[in-house]
């Protein structure tokens, strides 16, 4: 499965380049329709088969 990775080396430096970028938006809605068009950009997740064998745990 490939992941998306953030350009940036750590996580404090991802969060300072999130914060820039979203700073440049005027207000909260301009922000919003940035972030959905984001998320129309990353790839389409597949879906995994789930089991569901029970609600409790078996172990103990």
């Amino acid at each position: 499965m490939n992941f998306v990775r953030p350009l940036e080396p750590t996580a404090e430096l991802a969060q300072k380049a999130i914060a820039e970028e979203f700073a440049f938006f005027g207000d909260w809605s301009e922000r919003y329709q940035y972030l959905i068009d984001l998320g129309r950009k990353l790839p389409v997740f597949k879906r995994l088969p789930v089991a569901c064998v029970g609600a409790g745990s078996t172990n103990g």
